[in-house]
């Protein structure tokens, strides 16, 4: 690392100590957005997002337990889970094996098997054409995903040198921002569904229970069961602290 660290500039440096900074001090979520918001100042990424997982590079991801969304499609990561394409997600599965960073392009083009090519197809659809993917990983099958989509990312040396930098720095803030499953009582910050997002939108806009069941067209009772599904993913005691969450995840 200290070799790569030489192409950067003096200005770099500075930049990469202060952003450093910035993550080492995020201990909630608002705060971990907005640590991700500056590395989208700092490198031509479009969106960045930051997960907590337990998984392996044969079994895919096991859980979710922590997500911080700046700009990814928040029904690209639904459908992600909805498909489970972690199974089949080329880059996903050489970061669990490699903790180097990956490149989207290059990954792609090596990548053969039908059920990737079809992966692939589905991620050009939704404009996820190129990006540079980091793991770092922990004990117990614990790891963080970096992720960050952008064009210009893999045309210069210093922005992979820049996101393996912060990825172990960015895998500290997940700890401290997600707890274990196990630690919180089953509570677990994972990716909302379609119809959680579509509740929660309507609570965020001051709709009561009922309300948004006569907007939605369904019963009240599940609204009741898809709020309640979302405040436990989310580790909300309430609905307001679940919009809050929601809306500093880029959910809703």
């Amino acid at each position: 690392m200290q070799e790569s660290l030489r192409i950067l500039s003096k200005g770099d440096l500075v930049d990469l100590v202060e952003l450093s900074r910035t993550i080492a001090q995020a201990y909630d979520a608002t705060q971990a957005k907005t640590a991700l918001d500056k590395i989208r100042s700092l490198l031509p990424a479009e969106s960045v997002v930051s997960i907590r997982i337990k998984g392996r590079a044969d079994l895919g991801v096991q859980a979710v337990t922590g997500l911080v969304n700046a700009g990814y499609d928040a029904e690209w990561l639904s459908l992600y889970e909805k498909r489970r394409y972690d199974r089949v997600d080329p880059v996903l599965s050489r970061c669990l094996a490699d903790p180097g960073v990956q490149v989207w392009s290059r990954v792609f083009r090596q990548s053969k098997a039908r059920a990737e090519q079809k992966f692939i197809a589905v991620c050009r659809d939704f404009g996820l054409i190129e990006g540079l993917t980091a793991g770092t990983a922990g004990p117990r099958s614990e790891a963080t995903i970096l992720s960050l989509r952008g064009r210009e990312l893999a045309q210069a040396d210093r922005h992979q040198v820049i996101v393996q930098a912060l990825a172990p720095v960015l895998h500290n803030m997940m700890l401290r921002i997600s707890r274990d499953p196990v630690e919180s009582g089953g509570a677990q910050v994972g990716i909302l569904t379609r119809r959680e997002r579509e509740v929660l939108s309507w609570i965020a806009r001051g709709k009561t229970n009922w309300e948004a069941a006569r907007i939605i067209g369904v019963k009240e009772r599940t609204i009741a069961f898809h709020l309640g599904n979302t405040m436990r993913k989310l580790d909300a005691y309430n609905r307001a602290q679940a919009v809050a969450r929601g809306s500093s995840l880029g959910l809703i």
